[in-house]
């Protein structure tokens, strides 16, 4: 899953498509997401799957599987966050 962020007009994404929100962009569409679950059955706190087409303005960060080739203009990579190692070092996910 990749790290976007919306640099560019509105980011459209499809039915289907797994996403990775934070609370204030779920609450919202909430009536539009379906929770994806584990293997287990158990929800997968803050993975969703888009159960109606979502849009996204500039500025949101998300997680997403791909996005559409005509929507790539509309979004940057965003660095994933820097981790720490078993003897506390910062290291780059």
């Amino acid at each position: 899953m990749r790290t976007i962020r919306v640099v560019a007009g509105v980011l459209n994404v499809g039915q289907g498509q797994r996403l990775q929100l934070t609370p204030a962009q779920a609450g919202p569409r909430a009536h539009k997401l379906t929770p994806s679950t584990g293997d287990g059955g158990e929800p997968i706190p803050g993975l969703y799957v888009a159960a109606a087409a979502q849009q996204f303005k500039v500025g949101e960060v998300l997680g997403i599987d791909e996005v559409a080739k005509n929507q790539r203009d509309f979004v940057e990579d965003v660095d994933p966050p820097a981790a720490e190692d078993a003897g506390g070092r910062r290291r780059r996910a």
